[in-house]
Parts: structure tokens; sequence; C-alpha cells
């Protein structure tokens, strides 16, 4: 009988360690009548496991349709290794993976999409992945020299990638480095130098204009930090001719120093520049000030990833959890509405906007007001509670959204509001 006991014990774990949790094993899915959660306002289209060798992982950026695929990126937990996944978006099949060993773990959630090609960058390294087939088409890894502090941004214009310049200690320099996607050539720009002891530039990718006579204009932030005195420290927007070597206009203190990602944005003739508290408009050609609005006071910081641009609206979210959303003619506040959470992105489709972090809100994109919050997914661990995470992505053929929680990726129904 003893020995009965020990060999069911000893099956029991032999079984354990041939499916341990989330390594090739597909939990079973508590579905809307489940105990734990009783009406769920969405239907499970299909759901799979992120990652075969992996527990919780960390969001790189919300997922991309591109054909008939959706396309999820994450890190596993701590670790250096990037994996970019591919899956059919009707039945959650794998197509391909792509991983990578990082140096830098601020793998970037500022990815272009030129083409059918997946631009992704960590610090000096940027990748170009195929699309279709998940192959690397070619992987930059250039540095200026080994004193730097690598940003991860990019842009891009006319075939060239702009990626944002090395930041250099005690340098008189500034630079901006871009590549042709053609010849896969890099060009390195000198755009500023600094004129006080101890200052830190650090310059964001540019967005560019051309002129009527084809000269080539890019428009950038600069950051100062001096650490030999803090009270140096600005940020000035720069209106740069590449083609004649000159400054066109330089904006000087268009916003406190912070935590600005997003590049400004050109529409016609304006330049809409997002800071850390406050929004500001330009005019192109002069750099002359329209209006500026003051948005999150002192302690809040604007989430500079999550701008959403409509021919009327910019929609924005802060770490204050309010959402908010400008005129873009006069800058006004059309409305400034507490959600549960900030995160990284904010989707607008038709007349919602939607945003997955730890909650799901669902938000009238008319007024700001909360239409519906989900506080829990339906997932669950045996070691962590699976939770909302980092952006929602709507297929506007289908109207399925794609979301995950730190275990599966998920194709949902939209929530009813």
């Amino acid at each position: 009988m003893k020995m009965n006991v020990l060999n069911f014990l000893f099956a029991l774990v032999a079984l354990h360690s041939c499916c341990p949790p989330w390594q090739d094993c597909k939990e079973p899915v508590p579905g809307p009548d489940s105990t734990r959660f009783k009406d769920l306002p969405y239907e499970i289209i299909w759901q799979t496991p992120l990652f075969r060798d992996t527990n919780y992982s960390i969001t790189d950026f919300k997922p991309i349709l591109f054909k008939d695929m959706v396309i999820f990126g994450r890190r596993k937990g701590r670790s250096k290794s990037v994996q970019i996944v591919s899956y059919d978006k009707k039945n959650g099949d794998r197509r391909w993976e792509w991983e990578e060993e990082v140096r830098n773990l601020n793998f970037t959630d500022n990815y272009l999409i030129l083409n059918d090609t997946l631009v992704v960058v960590s610090g000096s390294q940027i990748y170009l992945i195929d699309m279709n087939t998940g192959n690397t088409i070619y992987e930059i890894n250039k540095r200026i020299n080994e004193a730097f502090v690598p940003l991860p941004a990019i842009s891009s214009y006319n075939g060239r990638i702009y990626h944002s310049s090395e930041r250099k200690f005690k340098d008189s320099l500034t630079y901006i480095r871009s590549v042709d996607l053609k010849t896969y050539k890099w060009r390195t720009e000198v755009i500023d130098h600094v004129d006080s002891v101890g200052d830190l530039l650090s310059v964001y990718p540019p967005s560019v204009w051309l002129t009527d006579n084809r000269d080539t204009i890019l428009v950038s932030v600069k950051r100062v930090y001096n650490y030999e005195n803090v009270n140096r420290r600005f940020c000035n927007l720069i209106s740069y001719n590449i083609t004649t070597d000159t400054v066109l206009w330089e904006k000087e203190n268009v916003d406190h120093v912070g935590s600005i990602t997003e590049s400004p944005r050109i529409e016609g003739d304006r330049i809409y520049f997002i800071g850390t508290r406050d929004v500001s408009c330009f005019n192109k050609y002069t750099g002359e000030l329209i209006w500026k609005t003051h948005v999150v006071e002192d302690g809040g910081v604007l989430l500079t990833s999550t701008p959403i641009y409509t021919r009327d609206t910019i929609f924005l979210l802060s770490t204050t959890e309010d959402v908010t959303a400008l005129d873009k003619v006069t800058g006004r506040i059309l409305f400034n509405n507490k959600c549960s959470g900030n995160g990284h992105y904010l989707t607008l489709y038709k007349d919602r906007l939607y945003r997955a972090f730890i909650e799901f809100d669902i938000i009238d994109a008319k007024d700001g007001e909360v239409l519906l919050n989900i506080k829990y997914t339906h997932n669950y661990s045996r070691r962590t509670a699976g939770v909302w995470s980092n952006g929602v992505t709507i297929d506007p053929e289908t109207e399925l959204m794609y979301v995950e929680d730190g275990f599966f990726a998920m194709c949902l129904t939209i929530p009813k509001t």
C-alpha cells in the first residue's frame, strides 16, 4: 500500500515537471460562467500563452495589426531577452517569433512601421524586422563613441530613420544620427553646441519638413541638464536647416525638463509640442507661439507616449490618472477627467477611448466620462493575478480587440457600454 502511494506521488511530480505553469501548456480558460468572474461584458474569441518558457512578462508595445496577423512585443521578466511574436488574428495560431538579447532593458515602446518593416530600438541597437516572416532584415549597432546614454526613440522621413543623439558628458556637441534605408549608410549631424561647463544635452529624434526650395528642416527637442548648476535646466525647441547648416529658429524654455519622449508633431503650418506639464503650438516657419496650455499641475508629468491627434483634438493621459482633450485650434481644454490609471497608450475607436493598464476603461471621447471600468481580466495564475496590460488594439474590420494580461495574448469582443 505504501509503495502504491509513493508511486502515485512520483507520477504526480513527473506530470507536473513535464507541464509546469506557463510552459508549453494552455491552462483552462475560465468562461463567462466562472464562479470568480460572473457576467463578463466581453466574449473570449481566443487566447494563447505569450511565452512557452517564462512567467509574467512586461509589455514593450501595444499589439500591432498587420494583414491577417496581430503582433505582440514582450520582455521576459527581468531578463534581457526580448521576444516579438506574431499570431493569426482569427484563431491565435503562432505565425513567427523573433527573439534577441538586448543590451539596454529600456526596449522602446516607440516603434515605427515602414511598409512591411517593423523598426524597434534598444539604446544604440536598432532592428529592422520583416513583418511577413519575422526575419531580421538589418541590425544597426552603431555608436558615436563609448561614453553615451542611449535614448529609446526614433522617427522617420523620406526613407531615413532618425535616431536620438548620443548624450556625452563634458562634450560641447549635440548630434542627430540618421540612416538611409536603401543603402544603410549613416549620416551624423552636429546641430548645436553648449556654452556652459557641465551641461548634458539630449536631443530627441526630429520631425522633418521641406521648404519650397527643397531645404530639409529638422524640428527637435533639446533638453539641457547641468550637474554643476541644478538651476540650469531648460528645454528648447530647435528648427534646424540641414541643407544650409543653420538654425532657422530656436525657442527657449518651452517647458520644464522632464520625461519627454515624443517628437514634435508637424501639421500644416503648425508644430505641436507636448512637454511634461504643458502643451504648446508654434508657427512652423517662424517659431512664434500660437498657444500654450497648462494641463498638469506641479507633481504630475504627462506621459508623452500617449497623445492621439485627430483633425480637431489632442487626447492625452497623465500620471495623475487624468484623460485630457485639447482643442487643436485654440488649445482650450475640452475636458480633463479622472480615469482608473495612466498607462502608456490610449486607443481611439469611433467615439470611444480605450485604456488598459491594471484596470480597463472605456471612455466617452466627447466628454471624458468613464462608461465602463473592468478591474480584472478573466485569467489568473496560481502565483500572480493577471491584470490588464499596456494597450488595446481594435480591428476595424471585425470590431474585435487585442490585449494581454502578462500571461496571455487575447482576442476579445469589445465590451458593451
